[in-house]
């Protein structure tokens, strides 16, 4: 179950002096939102859990553990969240007119507040898949089906899981902004505006400082002497001495500021824009803009390792030989307990820590159009515009914890040698170390020889964004309206557009991100309505003089359509091994089928064959290729009865999808999938007809 009850208060107040106008608004908006579900409050015993286990866990947060099993239905739940919300504003606005000019100035001020307690997976989250139960080697392709993972499941061996011990947040911000604008009316063809907005976003800070900052890529982590020694006695060739470097550190601690990125000063924000009359029927229009992104507390959630801490379930020591974990059991030590900032560099040590990079530099979007509007009667308008804009800045999600290129595959072909090499086992140097107790490298006796090839090996993982992102959109736009009049209006507009994007590293070692048609892009877009008073009755075309019931009867009507086309999105294959040339994978129209929506001849099916641990030169999306988009007409009928004067009945038929068209979902995309380069679905809620009677009084 979930709820969001919410409050809100505004007060507004204008003040008139000497031919000035200032309006002061305050406002407080405050919701809260949580979620449960019935099957929490489970008592875990019944599952064998040991009671010191349950008493690790907070009891608001247990639920019926969460269970995967292969692609199967998984199930349970998580522990939900409770979350209180509340925002301050203040706006004040000073408006006054001097001779051609209207001018405006006022600030804008806001204060956000966000108090949120997400429990996770307080009861295990049980992972069973083929890692176990498939062979005859550990790095063996799994077989089809969930088979292999339902089979761990009736082992009691989970190939993994985790459980979640997690505190609170209270995270806030502020903005401040001020502006002027100018509209000022140069001639009787020529408007201009003129805009300035300045805007100070304070950094995000949480009110216990339980949050991290960065990452100190430079200091030695104090394990490091530890870890050289034992791992002396057993390195791989490629690394003869292992180095532990890093770890994150934590806002308001150690000198750091509270904040969890640097301030931003320099929001400035030009806006242009201007209407020029160049016939008496034709107007020409234009603007300039730019917007800086929020970045505050309303925009961002922050990290809290050390704070939120994740037990991992570790079902063996040796590789399968012999197995520690279990359903009943999974956690033979018990769970890890967060221990805040007093961890220091060792905090959360063999996984994945979330946390900022210091770099407070906001994103920004240059905007611009040009439009032309024409008249070609009084009642007819079309309209043709070009509209684009471009944002720079963009959060790109950057993996400092990559694989270096050197010893990755760049070989077209699956490379087994490669593949073995990194994927056979070591010594794990990290065995017993303190701080490692909720990873799986605490107990393991061997660890992944590729672990050991990473920058940062005592981490899993290292991923935060960075403002290196990017993308570009560009469009024509048609308009035309015929406006109501003797019973008729008309509208159609049509969008001819190209969006893309550079916020994703095909590899996690690009030096930047990959120039790519975005996710969002949707080239063709024509959207059509129609209003249309049927021209019989009295008063109307046909049967003006019609009474009575006669009147009644064809008098009244009136039929309203919505219709709208779109193309597809673009498809993504992932890391595959294609041979031959990506144009060739888009069909024709008069060649596309269901069972076959594009060219899968070059594409490997064989599972055993697919690429790993490659450098990867198949791009992330193919703009030629596209799923289905969107064609949907809607139509209303509507008849008004009048009884009385100020009192009408209207009957209300509509029917949506009124055609009754599929709109084909994507097709499968993965070559290892039998259904692969078909269509098995259709867009929920898109196609299929929906009609729905109405009778409504109108007084």
């Amino acid at each position: 179950m979930r709820r969001r009850p919410h409050r809100g208060v505004a007060l507004d107040n204008v003040f008139v002096f000497g031919g000035k106008v200032l309006d002061v608004r305050y406002g407080l908006t405050w919701f809260r939102e949580f979620q449960w579900f019935d099957n929490q409050h489970r008592d875990l015993a019944q599952f064998g859990f040991p009671r010191p286990l349950i008493a690790q866990m907070d009891s608001q947060g247990i639920a019926f553990p969460e269970t995967a099993v292969g692609s199967l239905l998984a199930l349970g739940q998580d522990g939900g969240f409770k979350q209180t919300n509340y925002s301050h504003s203040l706006l004040i606005v000073l408006s006054w007119a001097h001779g051609r000019h209207l001018f405006k100035a006022g600030a804008d001020l806001r204060g956000m507040v966000d108090n949120t307690k997400t429990y996770g997976n307080v009861a295990p989250h049980f992972d069973f898949n083929s890692t176990y139960t498939r062979g005859p080697r550990d790095n063996a392709a799994g077989g089809p089906g969930s088979g292999q993972a339902l089979a761990s499941l009736l082992l009691s061996i989970p190939a993994g899981g985790y459980a979640d011990v997690n505190g609170s947040r209270a995270d806030q911000s502020r903005m401040y902004a001020g502006y002027v604008q100018d509209d000022w009316r140069a001639s009787k063809k020529l408007t201009v505006n003129l805009g300035l907005r300045y805007e100070y976003e304070s950094p995000v800070t949480e009110r216990y400082n339980r949050a991290t900052r960065d990452f100190d890529f430079h200091t030695v982590n104090p394990i490091q002497p530890l870890v050289q020694a034992r791992y002396a006695a057993s390195p791989v060739p490629q690394v003869p001495a292992l180095a532990t470097i890093g770890g994150v550190t934590f806002v308001g601690v150690s000198g750091n500021p509270r904040g969890v990125r640097d301030p931003h000063w320099f929001a400035v924000m030009p806006r242009i824009g201007f209407a020029y009359r160049l016939l008496p029927r034709a107007v020409l229009r234009g603007g300039y803009g730019i917007y800086f992104a929020p970045i505050g507390a309303d925009f961002t959630v922050v990290q809290q390792p050390g704070f939120n801490q994740q037990t991992s379930i570790v079902p063996t020591l040796d590789r399968g030989f012999t197995f520690a974990a279990s359903i009943s059991n999974p956690f033979p030590n018990g769970l890890a307990q967060p221990q805040g900032a007093s961890g220091g560099l060792t905090t959360y040590l063999g996984r994945s820590p979330g946390f900022f990079s210091s770099d407070g530099r906001r994103a920004y979007n240059q905007r611009w159009s040009y439009t032309v509007q024409f008249e070609p009667t009084r009642q007819t308008v079309l309209e043709v515009g070009y509209i684009g804009s471009r944002a720079v800045r963009l959060r790109a999600s950057t993996d400092f914890d990559p694989l270096l290129r050197q010893y990755l595959s760049t070989s077209p072909e699956r490379d087994q040698p490669v593949i073995d090499t990194l994927t056979g086992a070591a010594a794990n140097p990290f065995l017993g170390i303190d701080g490692f107790q909720a990873s799986t490298y605490y107990n393991a006796i061997t660890i992944q020889r590729s672990q050991l090839l990473r920058p940062y090996p005592h981490f899993s993982g290292l991923t935060t964004g960075l403002p290196a992102g990017a993308s570009w959109y560009h469009a024509l736009t048609l308009r035309f309206e015929r406006r109501f009049r003797r019973g008729l209006q008309f509208q159609a507009s049509y969008t001819r557009s190209k969006t893309m994007e550079a916020i994703n590293y095909l590899n996690a070692t690009d030096p930047a991100p990959e120039h790519e048609i975005s996710n969002l892009d949707r080239p063709a877009r024509l959207v059509a309505s129609l209003i249309l008073e049927l021209p019989f009755g009295g008063g109307k075309l046909f049967a003006r003089s019609a009474h009575g019931v006669l009147n009644h009867v064809i008098g009244g009507w009136q039929v309203q359509s919505y219709a709208q086309s779109q193309t597809g999105p673009s498809l993504s294959f992932g890391n595959v091994l294609y041979r031959g040339s990506i144009n060739d994978i888009p069909l024709p129209a008069g060649k596309r089928t269901l069972y076959q929506w594009f060219d899968t001849a070059g594409f490997e099916r064989a599972t055993g064959r697919q690429l790993a641990n490659n450098i990867r030169v198949f791009p992330s999306r193919l703009a030629g290729a596209r799923a289905d988009g969107i064609a949907t007409v809607n139509v209303s009928v509507f008849k008004n009865f009048v009884v009385r004067e100020g009192f009408r009945v209207q009957f209300r038929c509509e029917a949506e999808g009124v055609a009754n068209h599929p709109n084909f979902a994507a097709p499968n995309t993965g070559p290892t999938n039998t259904a692969f380069g078909q269509v098995t679905a259709t867009q929920t809620g898109q196609e299929e007809r929906r009609i729905s009677l109405g009778l409504k009084l109108l007084f």
